[in-house]
């Protein structure tokens, strides 16, 4: 519930001709693209307003020709500017005289900014006691929950100005065509093949796809009649792949400017990749999606793609490395060659669906062999319909009933329980695991037969 005094100064606010409000989320590039929402939403419901997007000069290009921001600004935390660079930043942003400060991404200077910037009305994640401090709203944001999306945590910082969200999304304006992509745009009018961008890199090791991975799938694209399009985040990573020919393949060994990236994403049917930033980029345009995930973080459920039409290859309960990489390369050329041929459009319900499958592994518990028989049938139903299901059959030793969970639960990357009940072993699992799962424990009762 909001105090009065805030309702007074939101009240205040929403009375303003032509408000000032500046927007942070000086980030990565996907989390900026997943900022975009509420900035629409805002400009929606303020259409005179004089709206500023405060991001990292990383990302800015993004933002160059986004029709509904009046300006951005850059500042780049994480080069760890010094302490006069931050007071000539907070003077700058001084000058503005914004009406509304909304920070979306929760970090220590960022936090304060409004306050230090003397923005009267200010709101941000609550991330420790001196948020209530620094904004006039601080917002908690329940991290532990799994099935919350990062665009609706975004959201959920403007929930004191009590505004409807905005669904549809305005893309960035398309600038004019440089030498490189001109070049490219041609050769896909030419060839008149379906295309296929790969984007190789996410610049985050823990996240990227391997060189022989992409090779692979590439190669065998081409040989099916695709027109593979070839773009790199850092050139540096991929050394072999960069000197791959064949007829349908456009192999992009410059440096593309985030501009160009955005062209070609805009133009292409379909984006293959990494979760990245990129990723984003083209389910906003809309585009035919294929993640490949390689991360046992990050989940779909909170970073997945919202474009209509999209597949999820994400195979981390996998404990045979070799096995797990020509899977994901099969499984990849597959879902590309499926998602060529439909043009079936998932609802918001369906979005939701696939992105709980490919974000939550489940260990179904059953006391005994007996129950585990009478429980099989409805096991191998949840699995035909895309869920992954481990079975834990209860030790008579308490002690090796939690080793062995524990063993399944790191080898097989677990985040949820199906049970019958709340048992006993939830509790020593949830405490062991506590620094380790983040997001927490997913407990849910046994479907029957009928319901699944």
């Amino acid at each position: 519930m909001l105090k009065k005094n805030l309702i007074k100064h939101i009240d205040q606010f929403k009375s303003l001709t032509k408000p000032k409000i500046l927007i942070q989320r000086a980030e990565r590039l996907g989390d900026l693209v997943l900022a975009l929402p509420v900035i629409e939403t805002l400009r929606h419901h303020f259409p005179d307003a004089f709206i500023c997007v405060l991001c990292s000069s990383r990302n800015k290009q993004l933002l160059y020709h986004y029709p509904i921001i009046d300006e951005f600004i850059s500042f780049d935390i994480h080069l760890s500017p010094s302490t006069a660079d931050k007071q000539t930043f907070i003077e700058s942003i001084k000058d503005h005289k914004f009406d509304l400060y909304i920070a979306l991404w929760a970090e220590p200077f960022f936090q304060k900014l409004g306050f230090l910037a003397s923005i009267p009305l200010s709101f941000g994640p609550h991330i420790n006691p001196l948020s209530s401090f620094f904004y006039s709203q601080s917002i908690p944001l329940p991290w532990h929950d799994i099935f919350i999306h990062e665009s609706d945590f975004n959201f959920k910082c403007i929930e004191p100005l009590q505004l409807k969200p905005v669904q549809s999304l305005t893309p960035p304006e398309i600038q004019a065509a440089s030498s490189i992509t001109t070049k490219v745009l041609d050769r896909i009018n030419v060839l008149k093949k379906p295309t296929v961008l790969f984007f190789c890199s996410s610049g985050k090791p823990e996240t990227s796809i391997d060189e022989h991975t992409f090779l692979s799938i590439a190669n065998s694209l081409c040989e099916q009649g695709f027109h593979v399009l070839l773009t790199y985040g850092n050139l540096d990573s991929f050394k072999s792949i960069q000197y791959f020919e064949h007829p349908n393949l456009t192999n992009i060994t410059n440096e593309l400017s985030l501009n160009d990236l955005i062209q070609l994403i805009d133009t292409i049917d379909i984006y293959f990749g990494p979760d990245t930033g990129p990723s984003h980029i083209a389910s906003l345009f809309n585009k035919k999606v294929v993640l490949l995930y390689k991360s046992s973080n990050n989940p779909p459920l909170r970073w997945g793609p919202l474009c209509q039409q999209f597949s999820i290859i994400r195979l981390d309960y996998f404990s045979n490395s070799s096995l797990k990489n020509a899977l994901e390369s099969n499984t990849a050329i597959q879902a590309i060659y499926d998602i060529n041929q439909t043009n079936t459009q998932f609802s918001d319900t369906d979005i939701k669906r696939i992105h709980s499958q490919t974000s939550l592994r489940f260990i179904w518990t059953a006391n005994n062999k007996d129950q585990f028989k009478a429980e099989k049938e409805i096991i191998q139903t949840l699995k035909q319909q895309g869920w992954v299901i481990f079975v834990h059959i209860k030790r008579p030793n308490p002690l090796k009933n939690i080793v062995r969970l524990l063993q399944k639960y790191r080898q097989r990357h677990i985040n949820a329980f199906f049970s019958n009940s709340n048992s006993i072993y939830f509790y020593p699992i949830r405490f062991l695991l506590y620094s380790q799962l983040c997001p927490k424990l997913v407990i849910r009762s046994k479907p029957s037969l009928s319901k699944s």
